[in-house]
């Protein structure tokens, strides 16, 4: 493990992959155990798992690691990524993750997050924090991720208009994973202005998950968003030195 950040891994050490009905492939970055993958809208999902070397799963059938097991996929040794099915597909709802056999606990922690309305209070300080590791001004891992349940895309940095991105618009999310030290603002209008929903892990000692409405009473109202602000210790990250 060497990427940490207030202890926490901000690099992935296990992807869970999934279809949908529509042939949609998603992959969810996996940094700790997870306790419960109902929680997270994840659960029963489970076609393979992509394991970095070093780490090793145990799949659980109920959440809180109870139920029957659904195998284990041990690539502590290795020296390449390692792909393999679990024991029944899409029957899992609680991961223990394992780095050279020792236990990572669970460092996720879920919200709630109602929307909010007019513009943020926030104003960017500074393009020049791209996030807690550099390369040629760019953070070489993202700082947050957002869900929509059928494809998962990973954020770097402020972004104005999805449509630029040949067309990233995310229809009915339903979560956004907020690494610590960074913070998220969701806007369902381009230009970032209008409604949003914050998401502030800036202090964080966890993993945030928030989660829309469709997934627990008090969410946000499941909206496309069109364009977000990513802030890390308080400084915007915005789109600069992008090649494309």
């Amino acid at each position: 493990m060497s990427y940490f950040y207030n202890n926490i891994p901000i690099m992935p050490g296990a992807y869970l992959v999934f279809t949908n009905i529509n042939n949609f492939i998603n992959h969810i970055p996996l940094f700790s155990s997870i306790a419960s993958l109902v929680k997270m809208g994840n659960a029963n999902y489970d076609v393979i798992y992509y394991v970095l070397p070093g780490y090793k799963l145990q799949l659980f059938s109920q959440e809180d690691y109870l139920g029957t097991s659904n195998g284990e996929i041990d690539n502590t040794n290795g020296t390449k990524i390692m792909y393999k099915a679990p024991t029944t597909l899409q029957n899992t709802e609680s991961i223990k993750m394992y780095y050279e056999n020792t236990l990572m606990t669970d460092f996720y922690n879920f919200t709630n997050n109602a929307n909010n309305s007019g513009s943020t209070t926030t104003n960017p300080t500074s393009n020049n924090t791209i996030g807690p590791y550099k390369l040629l001004q760019l953070s070489i891992f993202p700082g947050a991720y957002l869900n929509s349940g059928v494809r998962t895309i990973p954020i770097f940095f402020s972004i104005s208009n999805l449509n630029t991105f040949l067309d990233l618009t995310i229809n009915q999310e339903t979560s956004a994973t907020v690494m610590p030290g960074y913070k998220l603002i969701l806007y369902f209008d381009y230009d970032q202005t209008g409604t949003y929903v914050a998401i502030d892990n800036t202090s964080g000692t966890k993993i945030v998950v928030a989660r829309s409405n469709d997934l627990i009473s008090g969410g946000w109202t499941a909206r496309s968003v069109n364009s977000f602000y990513l802030y890390f210790n308080g400084n915007v990250i915005l789109q600069t030195n992008i090649v494309s």
